[in-house]
């Protein structure tokens, strides 16, 4: 006997004077009526058509099956004689999180990215008839100044040496560098044990409630010493597993949001995150924005560390989901793909490649606390 039931997550939403569900698994959007909504409300379980229409005494069968067709077919309704999608199967997970983490999660992967040159344009438009707001807020009050920083020395150097490039030179990366990326900025360097045989990794960024949901697969290029291909990093044994092939050129371009000149890296990362890990300690949604801060982290340090070594690095959140997914064997509901930081060999005879085709650099001003001080007006630096 086939039953129906509602998915696992529906978000309801007017839009205009149209109520709209949208199933936070499959991400199909649908405009219902009133006496469809009473349907959905009964179908919080399982049931056959005999058994709500004890519900609905009121409505023939033949009008019943017809809503109930009519919801399946809009994906609002599963039937039980029908493979389910697996994100759907795999939801229960996600239920502490729902709705508002699962809609956003959901309902932001697989965007379809305008063609570059295209934005390109569309930017130009943009700018023409409305210009950024301003990147300062004006507070009133007396300000009070602080002391100078320090700019010199290692640290201060690489912080301000970062830079996000998109053009690469002709050298080649070493698997040594690539091990120094890698390990400084997802390697365990500590366990700590807290009893109960529970142990919490320490790694150079900070996790959220030390749980370290993010793993890491590697995208190989062009590494001396490494083959190319798709990788696991290990942070534990600090080593490589191979997955799959190396992606073309094409397919790290549609991997990357459609960037080709990211697709010329030497080697990119791809941060998931192991949501159960964090869903284990934490039930709120608001959790949710913890794991994006922590891909934020670690893509920071790997950033810096790449700075130290004197490599071109980038990060982009423009991403193919399921395609990318997919082809490092995760089910994008368990563990799915955040962020993307890679890096290259930097181009010679320039401090900054901020752009594929150029091979100029904006005209950089000094801030006003460095004018005040060095009594330089705002010229070029």
């Amino acid at each position: 006997m086939t039953r129906f039931k509602r998915p696992a997550c529906l978000v309801a939403y007017w839009e205009g004077e149209e109520l709209r569900v949208r199933d936070c698994a499959t991400g199909k959007t649908s405009p219902v009526l009133p006496a469809e909504v009473a349907l959905l409300t009964a179908l919080t379980r399982w049931r056959s058509l005999a058994e709500i229409a004890h519900d609905f005494a009121e409505a023939g069968r033949r009008e019943l099956r017809a809503a109930v067709r009519g919801l399946l077919s809009r994906g609002l309704v599963i039937s039980s004689d029908r493979p389910q999608v697996e994100a759907e199967r795999q939801l229960s997970a996600w239920r502490d999180w729902s709705p508002e983490a699962t809609l956003f999660h959901f309902g932001t992967k697989d965007l379809e990215y305008m063609d570059w040159r295209e934005e390109g344009a569309e930017m130009e438009r943009v700018m023409a008839w409305s210009p950024p707001p301003s990147p300062l807020k004006q507070v009133r009050g007396r300000q009070i100044e602080l002391p100078a920083y320090p700019r010199r020395g290692m640290l201060p150097s690489v912080l301000l040496s970062r830079r996000s490039w998109r053009r690469f030179g002709r050298q080649t990366v070493t698997l040594d560098q690539v091990s120094t990326l890698l390990g400084l900025t997802w390697g365990v360097q500590k366990w700590a044990h807290v009893g109960r045989g529970i142990r919490f990794a320490l790694k150079t960024s900070p996790s959220g409630g030390g749980c370290h949901s993010i793993e890491v697969y590697l995208a190989v290029r062009q590494v001396r010493g490494l083959h190319p291909g798709l990788y696991h990093y290990c942070p534990d044994s600090h080593a490589l597993t191979l997955l799959n092939k190396p992606w073309t050129f094409g397919r790290m371009t549609r991997a990357l949001g459609g960037q080709p000149w990211f697709a010329h890296a030497s080697a990119t990362a791809f941060m998931t995150s192991v949501f159960p890990r964090v869903q284990w300690k934490y039930r709120a949604p608001r959790t949710y924005r913890v794991v994006l801060l922590e891909a934020g982290h670690f893509c920071q340090t790997f950033c810096l560390v790449a700075t130290w070594l004197g490599l071109a690095p980038f990060c982009t959140a423009a991403l193919a989901d399921t395609l990318i997914e997919r082809d490092l064997g995760i089910d994008g509901v368990n563990e799915s793909v955040l962020y993307a930081a890679g890096v290259g060999p930097r181009p010679g005879a320039v401090s900054w490649a901020p752009w594929w085709d150029r091979k100029d650099v904006p005209r950089t001003t000094l801030p006003l606390h460095r004018m005040r001080r060095t009594g330089a007006r705002r010229s070029a630096t």
